[in-house]
Formats: C-alpha cells, structure tokens, sequence
C-alpha cells in the first residue's frame, strides 16, 4: 500500500546566485542558504496570497551549514571560515537580528548544526574531525561545553537528549550515539542537583526552562 498522498508542484523559487547547499523547514517558515553567495534567505509561507515572500541576511562568508529551530525563533548557520551565526526572532520587530558570533568554532569549515528542542544545546561538526556541543548560558548566548574527536558529517538530537553523529571517516564510517547530560552544578540558580538527564532541580522561585533556572513568575 503506497497510501493516497500525492506532491504537487508548486513554485520553483529563484533564491540565490550560487547553489543551494541547505534548506530547513518548519510550519510557517524556512530557510535556505547558497553558498558561495553568503546568504541565508529565510521565507515566510504566506497561505493566504499561495505566495513565499523572503527576507535576506548577508553573512560576509560562504555559509556550509543551516538550521531553523523547531520553534522558528532561532537561525543557526555554520560557516566556510570554522564560525557559528546566531540569529534571534524578535515578536516586536518581526524580524530576525543576529545575536551571536562563535568565531573559530572549529579550525576549519563546518559540515554540520543541530539544535537540541530545548534550545539549550547546540552541536556543530567541523572540517577538523571534531564535533562540539554548546550550551546556552544565562544571558541566552552558547558557549563550549565539550569537544569529541569524532569526524562528523551529519547529526541529530533526538528529544531525549540523545545525539546522533554520522561519521564520515572511511574505512569504518558509522553513526554514533551520545546521551548529553547537564552538570547541574555549573547552572546558574539550581541547588546542584539532577531531576533526570537532562534537568536540574531549581532554587525557591525559580523553575526548569529551556534547560536554565529561570524566575518562576507565577509564585
């Protein structure tokens, strides 16, 4: 049984002047990048005109990697010269503004970027046959947690926390599985202990949010 669903062309999409080396997509919007161009474009699916209408951000290097979280509210792209982007949604503005550079995240070009649902982690593959995660901190931007040796060309974070590498060494080339875990002692406003991988019990007045203890308005 191959089901009822059919794909129907709907609109060929003259994006960038290079070729388009990512695309990432999620309800209402996506984002794609062109390489050698330096862009990413992100594009809103406007239902109601059947139309995509796009918006620009110049990057000023050949940009390898992209990533729109689950929650379109962060744009991550990985770039040729071993740096991160990072882009924030603004509610008030409507638009995208870079909020962080992680400049010689690796020591050469990036493959690839995952963003953890939580938001609280990132995971970049480089050139340099290393895979790095980075946790958010209390300030909202990322910084190193822990550096593997392992050469990947793809990843993958599942919703329990389980990180997938796609190994790109030949012979032997495999996937691997890392479970990520959080050192509740380094996280600003817990008491120091774990609730589960992945969560740390919080001070008075605080709660679990987005992987950090934050107020808790609602006391």
């Amino acid at each position: 049984d191959k089901g009822t669903d059919t794909y129907l062309f709907k609109q060929k999409l003259l994006a960038h002047t290079d070729e388009v080396v990512a695309i990432s997509a999620q309800k209402e919007r996506m984002i794609s990048t062109g390489g050698f161009d330096n862009t990413i474009k992100v594009w809103l699916l406007n239902k109601a005109q059947d139309q995509i209408e796009a918006s620009d951000h110049t990057i000023g290097n050949r940009v390898q990697a992209a990533l729109l979280s689950s929650d379109e509210s962060i744009i991550s792209g990985g770039l040729r010269n071993g740096s991160i982007a990072l882009w924030s949604y603004s509610d008030l503005g409507k638009s995208y503004s870079r909020f962080q550079i992680i400049p010689s995240a690796h020591s050469n070009g990036i493959y690839a970027l995952a963003l953890s649902e939580e938001l609280n982690r990132i995971v970049s593959a480089g050139a340099d046959n290393t895979t790095a995660l980075w946790g958010r901190q209390p300030d909202g931007k990322y910084a190193l947690i822990q550096r593997l040796q392992e050469p990947g060309n793809s990843l993958s974070i599942s919703t329990l926390s389980q990180l997938a590498i796609g190994l790109m060494s030949n012979p032997g080339a495999a996937t691997k599985l890392y479970m990520i875990t959080t050192n509740c002692s380094s996280v600003a406003n817990s008491n120091g202990t774990s609730t589960g991988a992945n969560s740390c019990r919080c001070n008075n007045g605080y709660m679990w949010n987005n992987g950090q203890c934050t107020l808790n308005c609602n006391q």
